[in-house]
């Protein structure tokens, strides 16, 4: 009972940001966003990426991209359920907890996604660039791309 709580009051708290970003096309500059579509410069830069390198990682977030847009679809829609639900004071507990379920989910799909095209990326490194890239996640100094930094933000 106590996580079902926290993982419904977790949801909602990031569905406020996710709501957020949205509005605004993305999140704010130093939040390590980069969704599939967007292109990763600072990696490019600073790994010194091939031409194929960087057709096939474009490839990669193209295709990731199309697959997960139904998704982003149906998270905004949930996102605007659980607003209305609980517009003007309203509460209905079951249909909250429905669309915070729901959210879980969708969210849960997003970072499968995530994990995914990281994976596909890192298969298209050298091993010297994989060694680059290890060294500043190990570091966390904001040098490598945003997806690599696992839970770390630009300080």
């Amino acid at each position: 009972m106590r996580a079902n709580r926290l993982l419904v009051t977790t949801v909602l708290f990031v569905a406020g940001f996710a709501g957020t970003f949205a509005q605004r096309g993305g999140p704010p500059e130093g939040m390590g966003g980069m969704g599939a579509g967007h292109m990763p410069g600072r990696m490019f830069r600073n790994l010194d990426l091939t031409e194929q390198q960087r057709a096939d990682i474009k490839k990669i977030m193209e295709t990731e991209r199309s697959i997960m847009q139904p998704v982003h679809q149906q998270l905004r829609e949930n996102r605007e359920a659980l607003q209305a639900a609980t517009k003007d004071g309203q509460f209905n507990e079951g249909e909250v907890t429905k669309l915070a379920d729901k959210q879980g989910d969708l969210m849960a799909q997003m970072i499968v996604s995530r994990e995914r095209v990281q994976a596909q990326i890192w298969q298209i490194l050298t091993p010297e660039q994989r060694e680059k890239l290890g060294q500043w996640r190990e570091k966390g100094d904001g040098a490598s791309a945003p997806m690599f930094q696992r839970g770390r933000r630009n300080r």
